[in-house]
Order: C-alpha cells, then sequence, then structure tokens
C-alpha cells in the first residue's frame, strides 16, 4: 500500500513492487536491488526535491520572519507550494540551535543507534523554554520531538501543524480571550487568525506537512 507522505518517486516504486509481488517470477528475470543503480540514486533526490523544493525562495532568508511567514504561506499552499525551497537565516539557524541547546535528551546516540531529544514545556530550563517558546521564530518548529544522529545532527520529526482546532483559534482570534475567559495578546490573536485556516485545510488534507523539507538537521547536539 503506498503510504501517504511518500515522495512522487518512492510512490511509483512502492506500487511497481506491489506489482511484482503478484506477477510470477521468469528465469530470466534479473531486477537489480534498490539503491543499486544511478535511477535510483536519481529518484531518491527527486523525492528530497518533493519535501524541500527546487525553486529558491531569496526573502525567505533574509530575515528569521520572513522565513518564518514564508513556511506558513508554503504549507499553506499545499501542492501548490511544494516546488519552492526555503532558505534559512543565520539567526534562525542560532534559533534553532538554542531550543536544541535547551532541550532535554531522552536518550543519546550510540555506535548503534541514534538518539531522541524534545523541546517542550516540560524541560528543565523553563525560563528558556518561555523565552524561546515565546518567539513567533518558534512557529517554525514548535515543541518538536527530534532524532539525534550519531554524528550529532538533529533532525525534527514533527508535522508543521497546530494541535488546536479551527473553533479554538477563531474564538481567540475574534473575542481575545481563551475558553477561560483569559485575555491574550495581540499576537497571540494575530497567531490564532493564521491558525485557523490553516488547521481547516490541514482537516482536508490539503497543507504541506513539512515546509521546511523531511529529514532536514537544524543544528547538532553534545550527547555527553
Amino acid at each position: 500500500m503506498i503510504q501517504r507522505g511518500q515522495g512522487a518517486y518512492s510512490q511509483l516504486t512502492t506500487a511497481a513492487k506491489e506489482k511484482e509481488k503478484v506477477q510470477p517470477k521468469t528465469g530470466t528475470s534479473n531486477i537489480r536491488k534498490a539503491g543499486s543503480s544511478i535511477p535510483e540514486q536519481i529518484g531518491e533526490y527527486i523525492d528530497t526535491i518533493g519535501d524541500q523544493g527546487a525553486i529558491s525562495v531569496p526573502i525567505s532568508g533574509i530575515h528569521p520572519l520572513a522565513r518564518t511567514a514564508s513556511g506558513y504561506v508554503k504549507s499553506l499552499a499545499g501542492p501548490l507550494g511544494r516546488p519552492f525551497r526555503l532558505e534559512t537565516p543565520k539567526a534562525t539557524k542560532d534559533f534553532y540551535q538554542d531550543t536544541i541547546d535547551a532541550a532535554r535528551l531522552i536518550k543519546p546516540a550510540t555506535d548503534s543507534s541514534n538518539g531522541r531529544l524534545v523541546f517542550n514545556q516540560n524541560i528543565q530550563n523553563k525560563e528558556e523554554y518561555d523565552r524561546l517558546g515565546g518567539s513567533i521564530i518558534n512557529k517554525d518548529y514548535g515543541r518538536y520531538t527530534a532524532e539525534v544522529k550519531r554524528n550529532g545532527q538533529v533532525i525534527p520529526d514533527d508535522d508543521y501543524d497546530t494541535n488546536r482546532d479551527v473553533g479554538w483559534h477563531a474564538r481567540i482570534a475574534l473575542t481575545g480571550k481563551d475558553e477561560h475567559g483569559n485575555s491574550k495578546s495581540i499576537t497571540d490573536r494575530i497567531i490564532s487568525a493564521a491558525s485557523a485556516p490553516h488547521r481547516l485545510l490541514t482537516d482536508v488534507g490539503w497543507t504541506n506537512r513539512r515546509p521546511f523539507g523531511k529529514n532536514v538537521s537544524i543544528g547538532t547536539r553534545d550527547q555527553k
């Protein structure tokens, strides 16, 4: 069965393999193993382009807020935004690294397996979470879990989405208050105004869940 989220090349090869299972093999068959040929490698690159995009958006690399806004627009555009590749300003890279440094290492990598870390409200340094988590730049990845490769590279595996439903965001945007009657800031209202339509399109399967790319390193982590 073809899985949702596979790149175009992976979908084609998956379909071919499923068809091969139901067809008898002949003595003249000489199919090469996946990953052993140049076409296979080209196909994997095509999948990467599908996730990250090939057409650079220069404005996204000018300022962290420009990248964050571009990520929202690319995700909202769904398949129409997939051809576009977002750039990463140095200040954004520094911000991502700060979240990695503050994150809790769940499991360090070993010689035989990768590690895991999490950045959320339960990390030890609450002040640092409040500082970083309250930044609009944090909307790029939000509270995330990530794989830590044996070489220290950190790769988030969370989708670009919101945990709240459309009604919750609409209430914040229109009234400025949450379900408990607590007042929200102008920034919160703006974010909810943007999140409501995004969640609506996510619910119908339209949005791009990985606008910044899949399997992309956002920094490194010392695992000692």
